[in-house]
């Protein structure tokens, strides 16, 4: 039987799977981000048994699982156990999701890393490991570059009534919401977060406007200003980004790189 090995990326929203041999890709999945700061063990569980069911091997030979929030041995723990339990003859290896992005996106060279996603980081990294990294306050105070980051901007301008007529009647024709849904899905509901996120959707499909253009500016912005340049030599390190937001809106990304003499890589 061929050796097989199970590799996650797993982000706030979502987690990307892949099981691979010696030869190729054999099954792709996607399930819910499993992040331990907003989920329970319980959600974990079957969220992992759920994907489990639809592999064609019953327990791969290592599974590798590169997660958001699992910055930590007590933050990775939640996710060993629950992957303990569902693929119980399996090798683990459970680390930060930086490090798998920094790996993909430089290999064995050094540079910097920033996952621009739901949320977003970044951290220098010498060729094997993560040598220096901020905390982050995660999607309240921080995720400067991050989806999170973007939609409270665009929230933000609607709920306080400067947003733009023709984006505010666009968005009202687009989305079911008013400013008090709005606040009931952000204080009430679960997941704020993957919520807020959402509407960076609205400012890609809006991004020639000159009122959106201002704001994934100063987000892209926010992010080298506030996360990139605190990193030594920066400006002479490669800096790799991999996440929604860097697919989406790339061209900014590009841009801002250049307004700070940031190297990014291709």
């Amino acid at each position: 039987m061929k050796r097989s090995v199970l590799i996650a990326d797993s982000g706030s929203t979502k987690t990307d799977w892949k099981l691979i041999d010696a030869e190729s890709v054999q099954y792709s999945a996607e399930t819910i981000g499993l992040n331990p700061d907003f989920h329970s063990a319980e959600t974990m569980l079957t969220e992992l048994k759920s994907l489990s069911a639809k592999l064609d091997v019953a327990s791969p030979n290592e599974i590798f699982f590169y997660g958001s929030g699992a910055s930590s041995q007590s933050r990775q723990l939640p996710i060993i156990n629950a992957l303990k339990e569902v693929f119980p003859n399996s090798s683990l290896y459970v680390d930060h999701d930086l490090l798998g992005a920094a790996r993909a996106t430089h290999g064995i060279q050094k540079g910097l890393v920033g996952i621009l996603g739901t949320g977003s980081n970044c951290c220098s990294y010498d060729g094997d490991s993560i040598t220096e990294e901020f905390r982050s306050g995660g999607f309240i105070l921080s995720d400067e570059g991050g989806g999170v980051a973007l939609g409270k901007m665009i929230l933000k301008a609607y709920i306080e009534d400067y947003l733009a007529d023709e984006l505010r009647a666009d968005f009202e024709r687009e989305y079911d919401l008013n400013t008090d849904k709005i606040l009931h899905k952000m204080y009430k509901e679960s997941y704020p977060n993957r919520f807020i996120a959402s509407f960076s959707r609205f400012a890609k499909k809006h991004q020639a406007h000159g009122q959106i253009a201002e704001m994934i500016q100063k987000n892209f912005d926010d992010f080298f200003e506030l996360k990139v340049s605190r990193f030594h030599d920066h400006q002479n390190l490669d800096l790799g980004v991999v996440g929604s937001m860097a697919l989406y809106f790339e061209e900014q990304v590009r841009a801002s790189a250049e307004r700070h003499k940031g190297s990014l890589t291709k």
